[in-house]
C-alpha cells in the first residue's frame, strides 16, 4: 500500500493497484492493459499471429478468448507488456 500512496501523492491518478509474488507492483489505469505476449505462431497464409497468455486491466476489462488467441487488444485500451511496466515495490520506496 506504500507504494500506492506514493504514487498518489506524487500526483499520479489510478483505479485500482495489484502486486504480485516478486513484490511487483502494477498501478492500474482505466486505459492501460497489462499483457504477457506467447510466442508468435504463424498461419497457415503464412500471417503470424502474436496471442496474450495473460493480461491485467481495470475492473470489468476480461479479454475474449478470441481477443486472446489473436492478440488483439479491445479499443479504448492501450497494452502494455508486464515486463515492461512493473514497479519494483522495495526499490521504489528505496528500502533495499
Amino acid at each position: 500500500m506504500r507504494v500506492v500512496i506514493k504514487k498518489w501523492n506524487e500526483g499520479d491518478r489510478f483505479v485500482g493497484a495489484n502486486i504480485d509474488d516478486d513484490g511487483i507492483m502494477y498501478i492500474i489505469y482505466p486505459d492501460i492493459l497489462y499483457v504477457e505476449y506467447g510466442e508468435p505462431v504463424e498461419e497457415p497464409d503464412a500471417t503470424v499471429r502474436v496471442p496474450i497468455i495473460g493480461s491485467l486491466g481495470p475492473r470489468g476489462t476480461r479479454l475474449t478468448s478470441e481477443q486472446m488467441h489473436s492478440g488483439n487488444i479491445p479499443q479504448g485500451l492501450r497494452a502494455i507488456e508486464f515486463d515492461k511496466a512493473g514497479i519494483p515495490a522495495y526499490d521504489y520506496l528505496d528500502l533495499r
